[in-house]
């Protein structure tokens, strides 16, 4: 049975889909079984940076396999611990804690939960902008200001729908307030964020949520918007989550594009969810960091939660393979030097492309 007639595929209209099959890859590279070689230049869904078929990512996943395929939350986890503090360390957030989830959306929504739960606000609602994305869940869609899933949040998306509160994007290059610099256009877009927040009441939002890099829609924020909204949401008393699905892990030159974007950016942003890129396309995970929530104060389980905790598979990559691997390709100092080199190198591609 071919593929397309057994398997729901996720963003195509479902009577198209008719994609190549994929059998193999090595580093930037991966092929079809037809042997056509594709350069991949997305990281396929933002997370190969790696590579394909790293062997040292491959060595690592056989030995955990090896040694222990599967353990629960409710016990202690060696590989699973040694993981969150590499984490830590290489993130610069000392003092914090890290809570893994199975993918962006899941992250996201556990984010906004703890961000309600350290405000004592449970019902508070979320500023997002528009033209952004957070995942495909009916409460990420909500928050969400993409044009593929408005008319649902249009319709409400239940609660979620409700506690959305929408702000334009800091866009210099077509800027919404009609300013003439990039600097201004930032300041204009964060007072206006800070407007929403007083209308609304500061005792009624628990969070602002939003990309550092949107990896969409095209939007790269000025250098001076996220120093400046986080002295806004902090002046406001309201939580600032840092949404790095897209961006996290090297893909931006460095670790995190919050702290490339604005150096200015205190590492221990109350709450700050990270990172697609690292948990890699073969066994699911994703991270959320928090600091200065008390543990009293912040739950993270119980009914009613969406989503799964962390268990054997994802703590299964063993840090020495995937964050070790990290370290070992020097993948900071690769993307740093792709920013300058990478747009001479396809620029000099353009004449063996199509004409029209």
């Amino acid at each position: 049975m071919p593929e397309n007639a057994s398997v729901l595929h996720s963003w195509c209209v479902q009577a198209d889909w008719n994609a190549p099959t994929i059998v193999g890859g090595e580093g930037a590279r991966f092929w079809d079984e037809s042997g056509h070689t594709y350069l991949d230049m997305s990281s396929l869904a933002e997370c190969m940076n790696l590579g394909h078929q790293h062997p040292r990512l491959i060595r690592a996943i056989q030995e955990q396999a090896q040694k222990l395929c599967f353990v629960n939350s409710s016990w202690g986890a060696a590989s699973r611990a040694a993981l969150a503090e590499r984490l830590l360390e290489l993130s610069g957030f000392e003092g914090g804690r890290v809570f893994f989830t199975l993918g962006g959306a899941d992250a996201n929504e556990h984010a906004v939960k703890f961000a309600r739960q350290a405000s004592g606000r449970p019902r508070g609602k979320v500023v997002a902008r528009d033209r952004s994305y957070h995942g495909a869940s009916y409460a990420t869609m909500a928050w969400s200001g993409d044009s593929r899933t408005s008319g649902q949040n249009d319709s409400g998306q239940g609660e979620a729908g409700n506690d959305v509160l929408r702000v334009p994007p800091p866009y210099a290059y077509r800027c919404p307030y009609g300013t003439a610099s990039g600097a201004e256009c930032a300041d204009r877009n964060v007072a206006h964020i800070g407007a929403v927040i007083a209308r609304a009441g500061a005792e009624n939002v628990a969070a602002v949520l939003m990309e550092p890099n949107a990896g969409t829609n095209g939007i790269i924020a000025p250098d001076n918007f996220w120093p400046g909204l986080r002295a806004q949401t902090r002046q406001r008393g309201v939580y600032l989550i840092a949404d790095e699905v897209m961006s996290g892990f090297g893909r931006c030159g460095d670790r995190l594009a919050s702290g490339h974007v604005a150096a200015q950016l205190e590492a221990s942003v109350p709450v700050r969810r990270i990172l697609r890129g690292h948990r890699a396309g073969v066994l699911p995970r994703s991270g959320l960091r928090r600091a200065r929530i008390r543990p009293g104060r912040a739950r993270s389980g119980g009914p009613g939660i969406t989503g799964a905790r962390c268990a054997g598979r994802c703590h299964g990559l063993a840090p020495d393979g995937a964050v070790g691997g990290h370290r070992m390709v020097r993948l900071r100092d690769r993307g740093a030097g792709l920013t300058v080199s990478l747009p001479f190198r396809v620029r000099a591609m353009v004449p063996r492309g199509p004409r029209s």
